[in-house]
């Protein structure tokens, strides 16, 4: 990877493309698993981590498993660049581009925060977070989606500071089959709905 190093590799991995999150088992420069891959249409999984599969990175056919990836951060940059484009059509799909502007967890939303919490909290937890003005704010078990976005966004209020925009009941979202990776995240979900919700990816 050259040039300087972007805000969300910076907090995911510190720059280290081998990097594994000891707790999800979350890999490489932006901390991916499986289901987000899959989605992007690079990795099929399999194993009980998910992490015996195999990725199909166009352009990098020598990488096949995890080894492979976590040694190629080349490959890194285009499973990203694939995740990316997965997350906007979800954008579009999901109606999101209407949050764009909005002050939300003390923040002004841009495309790009909007891009940021999915793939912190999946794209359902970013819809809710947005839907819900911020009320529902959910946690990786280090940070919640609002933090996460003013860690990443440079000149947010602190968290601690960043209000919560009171909103009118917003318009319902209307209701899209699960994707893998919202499937693989419900695993790791807490049963009570008091307990903040803990998603299967973290920074390291």
């Amino acid at each position: 990877m050259s040039g300087a190093m972007d805000p969300m590799t910076r907090l995911e991995s510190g720059g280290n493309p081998a990097a594994v999150n000891r707790r999800t088992g979350a890999t490489g420069l932006r901390q991916f698993l499986p289901p987000a891959l899959q989605s992007a249409g690079v990795y099929q999984p399999a194993g009980p981590d998910g992490w015996a599969g195999v990725f199909n990175i166009p352009g990098f056919a020598q990488v096949r498993n995890r080894a492979d990836f976590m040694a190629n951060p080349a490959a890194q940059e285009a499973a990203y660049a694939a995740h990316q484009a997965n997350l906007r059509r979800e954008i579009a799909a999901r109606g999101l581009a209407r949050f764009v502007g909005q002050t939300i967890g003390g923040r002004a939303i841009a495309e790009d925060d909007i891009m940021h919490g999915m793939h912190f909290a999946g794209p359902g937890g970013m819809t809710r977070y947005l839907s819900t003005g911020g009320a529902y704010d959910p946690s990786d078990g280090h940070l919640r989606v609002s933090q996460y976005l003013a860690r990443l966004g440079g000149g947010a209020l602190p968290p601690s500071q960043a209000p919560v925009m009171q909103q009118a009941t917003p318009p319902p979202v209307p209701a899209r089959p699960s994707s893998p990776e919202e499937e693989w995240l419900r695993v790791f979900r807490p049963v009570s709905p008091e307990t903040p919700l803990v998603f299967a990816r973290a920074p390291v």
